[in-house]
């Protein structure tokens, strides 16, 4: 999370990597599901409400949509999300999101209409996330 906050605000703070990690709480953040320990614990917590603090201790703003038990959108809910995004990047802000490519969070940081794409950087690099549905 704290690599996709750096990324989608580097342009608006001089903060490194490592302080906004210090300042969000994230370097001192460590998370285990105790009932089953694998790859998802460090993700498996309430982001909304972790990220609301984390973001306000470095005077970000925060918007978020989605639940936290991790529920597949309705269709109506996808729509919003997507009218979310494209109102977020017109406003030179990207959007972070969870799952774009891989498990973790990544940045939303274009779209183009026509094509129905969605421009994204995750840990796997940049790619485009297409919104057409099969």
């Amino acid at each position: 999370m704290a690599f996709a906050i750096h990324r989608a605000i580097q342009s608006n703070t001089k903060l490194s990597l490592v302080e906004l990690m210090g300042y969000a709480g994230y370097a001192f953040r460590l998370n285990i599901n105790v009932e089953k320990v694998d790859v998802a614990g460090p993700t498996a917590f309430d982001w909304n409400v972790y990220n609301r603090k984390a973001l306000d201790n470095i005077g970000v703003q925060f918007k978020s949509f989605g639940t936290a038990d991790f529920t597949p959108p309705t269709p109506d809910e996808l729509a919003d999300a997507i009218n979310m995004i494209q109102e977020s990047i017109d406003k030179e802000q990207p959007v972070i999101a969870w799952d774009l490519f891989i498990p973790e969070f990544g940045v939303i940081y274009g779209y183009d209409d026509d094509r129905k794409e969605l421009y994204a950087l995750d840990g796997t690099g940049k790619k485009e996330l297409s919104l057409m549905t099969s």
